[in-house]
């Protein structure tokens, strides 16, 4: 019975640091051009697998933000964009999720382009169909005017 569970935690570790070593080393190599042009091959079935990976495990984090986003930006009654963000919270979250699986269980086989848009969970609290001004401030969302003069 000993052997079996210090087995199994040899495995994990194992599987563990090397699942560590994939990610690590993506980010490394994202964070330099390729060389030549050309990605290879081995690059991007690393960064559809790290694309997989992430996009299963935060997945679900769609719907906090589409509900969130949606009761703060909806045009409609804040019980109707409650409901309404919930719902395409959820729906995005399972098509993320969904996705992210089936780009982890296919990292190997060439198609290496993302199959949704964006190609990560991101975090933009501004309205979808906003319009943005040059007084706007792109990291906060907030609207930053110039200062008015007012002559004596």
């Amino acid at each position: 019975m000993a052997d079996n569970s210090d087995l199994m935690r040899k495995s994990s570790t194992a599987i563990f640091f090397f699942l560590g070593f994939l990610l690590w080393e993506g980010v490394s190599a994202a964070q330099a051009p390729p060389q030549g042009g050309e990605q290879s091959q081995v690059y991007l079935s690393r960064d559809k697998l790290r694309r997989g990976l992430s996009n299963t495990a935060t997945g679900w984090l769609e719907i906090p933000y589409k509900t969130f986003t949606q009761t703060l930006f909806g045009d409609r009654t804040p019980f109707e964009d409650l409901f309404i963000g919930l719902t395409v919270g959820t729906v995005k979250a399972v098509e993320r999720t969904a996705v992210g699986l089936f780009e982890t269980a296919t990292f190997p086989i060439p198609g290496y382009e993302p199959l949704i848009e964006p190609e990560y969970v991101t975090f933009s609290f501004e309205p979808v169909g906003a319009k943005k001004l040059e007084s706007e401030d792109p990291r906060a969302g907030l609207h930053v005017r110039p200062p008015t003069v007012q002559k004596p």
